[in-house]
């Protein structure tokens, strides 16, 4: 377990997520185009998404379905796994704690696309949870964004201040 684990914090995992997250990406742009607008996922607003809704054809609710079930399954892995890698790597104690931003990113994308199944299915009634996930994944979203910006700038602080200390010739001092 505790090798799993090593792995998943390792730089050639998150390279494999990154990587991930952009071949994702551009299967969203090129089959997302067959839907005549944007995905639900993007909506936050419950009137705009059940206009959207009401709007689809068959076929687009199909399409949409399918890019749900498989693509947007992968993706928030991809990118919340990026982010929960990130934070993780960039503290020396409590990684877990750091990773737990992406870790609810994840399973809160997750959750948002479980409610897109059942809108795309006809289930109207949770338009209103959808959006709410929504806008939970939205600011989680920018949440790690920044989490991960302010833990690098802190790393980068520590790098150079222990290489200043090293080239005055004494011990780098703690943050």
């Amino acid at each position: 377990m505790k090798a799993y684990i090593s792995f998943m914090g390792s730089g050639r995992f998150l390279i494999f997520l990154l990587a991930l997250a952009i071949l994702v990406g551009m299967a969203f742009g090129h089959f997302g185009s067959q839907l005549g607008g944007p995905l639900l996922d993007m909506l936050s607003d419950p009137t705009t998404n059940e206009a959207r809704l009401a709007a689809m054809t068959a076929d687009q609710r199909m399409t949409h379905l399918w890019i749900t079930l498989t693509l947007d399954m992968v993706y928030p892995i991809a990118y919340g796994g990026g982010f929960a890698n990130l934070s993780a790597r960039l503290v020396d104690r409590h990684k877990l704690l750091a990773a737990i931003p992406g870790l609810t990113l994840i399973l809160v994308d997750l959750i948002e696309n479980l409610l897109i199944v059942l809108m795309l299915q006809g289930d109207t009634h949770v338009i209103l949870a959808k959006t709410l996930a929504t806008q939970a994944k939205w600011w989680l979203f920018g949440g790690c964004s920044l989490l991960v910006s302010g833990l690098a700038v802190a790393a980068l602080i520590r790098h150079h201040g222990g290489a200043t200390a090293r080239i005055a010739g004494r011990a780098p001092r703690e943050i």
